[in-house]
């Protein structure tokens, strides 16, 4: 406005309300440029597997999404409707004809008040299914990190503390029920194919955890009988499939089946997510894998967990007479003190999310509400040329109606088209603070948007209130 008012002269700008409004033209390029970078953004979500890449990658796409968002409410509606305009068939009906010549002007005019209430709504809707949903599955949670009420870990390069487990339990005189004790060698890996390459360097494409145990301490800690020959695996590959065989190194497993369930280690949130269970015929072939990543790196995870009267007395005592055998202290924690961890931050997640689902929802209610008073006001004219030109105002009321209708909630629309893009990068970001239930996140985004819709809806009916006060002021002053 200040450039214009610099480029004008004063004549111009005290006649320019008489000279009528310029025809949008089409601007190809621009709207070239926001499908690239809509697909772009909607590309990253889709193509992004691994959880710590979805938590790198989420703020770029979310960017490119932005900018296709406004791009494509300034330049590509105008594009679009000026391709309808050209079909005769669709163009040169009562109906269309007054709908799309409309339209054209609405969208020049506000375009970018859509492309904010379109943002807005997309933030508001991602706020509140994440932090919704991790508070809903909360429970789950703490029940896949602690399967018992105290876990307790350490770590070795030579995976020898069960037995100081079981002394330190006998010598502390804890009485411990549904005990599970297991060692657990996990790393990181590159996955191409059924290869695994790279064991320990981070920060690779296509990176998976490896978590791997022998076959007696698996059957020991999920009660199961499965047998192994040389050269067989049993796998769980998380929520991914694999094929029938595994290959490290210089070495191939054939995969003999797959197991459905595997004890996690109690350790809290996985930072890396959806990890791969490989169970190995015997501890030789652990002890093989460690040769093959750095000194430093060979740490095998031993892991205790049991049920105790007591866990918050039981997991210090049991941690004091462990410490006394080996002069190592294991870490851990009870269930009930993971839980209240997670309930803090999920808490605090939770807060953050209505709080700035509120400013944004006051921001898209102030926008609609004063684009209602400015479409008003236009429509005033358009109104009145309307019933000048010979239409009905039936057909004047159902035209305006259709056009106020489409454009404001076009922005609702693509806001669900943006989330819908976005659930597979976000549900593995989830993965990273200990979420995986993928039908839990879906049920919150659809229930979320439900009430949001509604919510819309409310909203709209009350601004448009408005709106039509203003038109049919204006009506009522025609007719006399």
């Amino acid at each position: 406005g200040f450039f214009m008012v610099n480029v004008s002269s004063p004549i111009e700008l005290l006649h320019a309300q008489a000279e009528g409004e310029k025809e949008p033209k089409n601007r190809w390029l621009l709207a070239l440029g926001g499908l690239l970078c809509l697909g772009a953004g909607y590309g990253l979500a889709l193509w992004v597997q691994n959880p710590m890449d979805a938590f790198v990658l989420f703020f770029l796409a979310v960017i490119l999404v932005i900018v296709g968002t406004y791009l494509l409410f300034s330049a590509g509606s105008i594009a679009l409707l000026n391709m309808l305009q050209k079909n005769r068939r669709f163009y040169y009906q009562t109906s269309h004809f007054i709908s799309v010549s409309g339209m054209k002007y609405r969208m020049k005019a506000n375009a970018a008040s859509l492309a904010n209430i379109c943002i807005l709504s997309t933030m508001v809707l991602v706020a509140l299914s994440t932090t919704i949903c991790l508070m809903m599955g909360m429970d789950q949670s703490v029940e896949t990190a602690y399967p018992r009420e105290t876990t307790l870990s350490i770590y070795s390069q030579d995976g020898n503390y069960l037995q100081d487990f079981d002394q330190a339990l006998a010598q502390s005189g804890v009485q411990a029920t549904d005990v599970m004790a297991y060692t657990l060698f996990d790393i990181p890996g590159t996955v191409s194919g059924d290869t695994v390459s790279n064991l320990g360097e981070y920060g690779k494409p296509d990176m998976r955890l490896f978590e791997f145990i022998p076959v007696g301490q698996y059957n020991n800690a999920e009660g199961t009988d499965y047998t192994l020959e040389p050269g067989q695996v049993l796998i769980n590959p998380g929520s991914d499939s694999w094929g029938s065989s595994l290959t490290i190194g210089d070495r191939t497993w054939s995969v003999a089946g797959t197991v459905d369930g595997f004890p996690p280690s109690g350790l809290g949130i996985n930072m890396m997510g959806n990890p791969m269970l490989v169970v190995l015929p015997d501890e030789a072939d652990i002890a093989w894998l460690q040769t093959l990543v750095p000194e430093e790196q060979r740490n095998v995870t031993n892991i205790f967990a049991f049920n105790s009267p007591d866990p918050d007395r039981d997991a210090g005592i049991l941690k004091d007479a462990f410490e006394q055998i080996t002069g190592a202290r294991p870490f851990g924690d009870t269930r009930q003190n993971f839980a209240l961890s997670l309930q803090s931050m999920y808490g605090s997640f939770l807060f953050v999310g209505i709080f700035v689902s509120i400013l944004f929802v006051m921001a898209s209610v102030l926008i609609m509400y004063y684009k209602q008073i400015s479409e008003g006001f236009e429509d005033q004219k358009r109104f009145d040329i309307m019933t000048r030109v010979g239409l009905d105002n039936r057909q004047i009321r159902k035209t305006i109606h259709f056009q106020v209708l489409a454009v404001f909630f076009l922005p609702l629309a693509m806001a669900g088209i943006h989330v819908a893009f976005a659930f597979p990068m976000i549900s593995k970001m989830l993965a990273l603070l200990g979420m995986g239930d993928i039908t839990l996140f879906m049920i919150t985004c659809l229930i979320v948007f439900a009430i949001f819709a509604i919510l819309y809806v409310i909203v709209y009916g009350l601004t448009s209130r408005t709106y039509y006060q203003l038109v049919k002021g204006m009506s009522e002053e025609t007719e006399e």
